[in-house]
């Protein structure tokens, strides 16, 4: 770029969909006019994605007017958790066994993600996402903890969680469709509270579209902190 490096690639992204993938810095592009970044952009076989707050309206119109549009409204909460020194039942730390099950409920049970919301991706392409996602784990390559929730010896709920300092990061969060309303996911949250030896902030993302999981959150005490939009481009 002449002036600022406003987009980064996503390797990762790129190698799943089989394509170019940026991250854009809004900020950045900002800094530059709009007649320069729309050229700036990439051409062809291209998607590039960036997350506005939902407070910087003349960000999202800038965004717009490059060809860009909203997928999803993503909503921050957290929460403060002392420690939980309880056993929660069936619900315990992952292993390699576990591997094929978490990797099929990643595959098969996300709905709300912005990669599941965008029209312009297909959902097989959504699907493979969430599974490499999840699968990154058993690699090494993501999360710090893994928890699985199970119902007579069948895995049926993963919980990935990121350790980033004293916080707790929920990464990803899934319950298999055909079991879901029986507790499984506020009980993958107190294992998590479980891990804690002292007072920690517990933080989640989740879409304003995915009113269950909101409501999820919010019985266990999370409250909102931020929301932004996601705006998505493609080429």
């Amino acid at each position: 770029m002449e002036k600022f490096q406003f987009i980064n690639q996503d390797k990762w992204l790129s190698e799943i969909m089989n394509k170019n993938v940026f991250s854009m810095n809004i900020d950045l592009a900002m800094l530059c006019s709009e007649s320069f970044v729309k050229k700036s952009l990439p051409k062809t076989n291209s998607f590039i994605f960036c997350k506005v707050p939902v407070s910087k309206i003349g960000s999202s119109i800038f965004l717009e007017k490059l060809g860009f549009y909203i997928v999803d409204t993503q909503i921050q909460m957290n929460k403060k958790s002392k420690a939980y020194k309880k056993n929660i039942k069936q619900t315990r730390f992952v292993s390699n066994d576990d591997r094929v099950r978490v990797v099929e409920i990643a595959k098969n049970n996300f709905v709300f993600s912005r990669f599941h919301l965008d029209p312009s991706i297909d959902n097989s392409m959504a699907n493979l996402i969430k599974e490499k996602w999840v699968d990154n784990y058993f690699n090494g390559l993501r999360g710090d903890y893994l928890i699985v929730k199970d119902l007579d010896s069948l895995v049926i709920g993963f919980l990935l969680i990121i350790k980033k300092g004293k916080d707790f990061i929920i990464d990803l969060i899934a319950v298999d469709s055909n079991y879901q309303k029986l507790g499984g996911g506020s009980d993958m949250i107190l294992c998590l509270e479980s891990l804690f030896d002292q007072e920690a902030t517990i933080i989640v993302g989740t879409q304003a579209a995915n009113i269950p999981s909101i409501c999820l959150y919010q019985k266990h005490g999370f409250r909102i902190n931020n929301s932004s939009y996601i705006f998505h481009y493609h080429s």
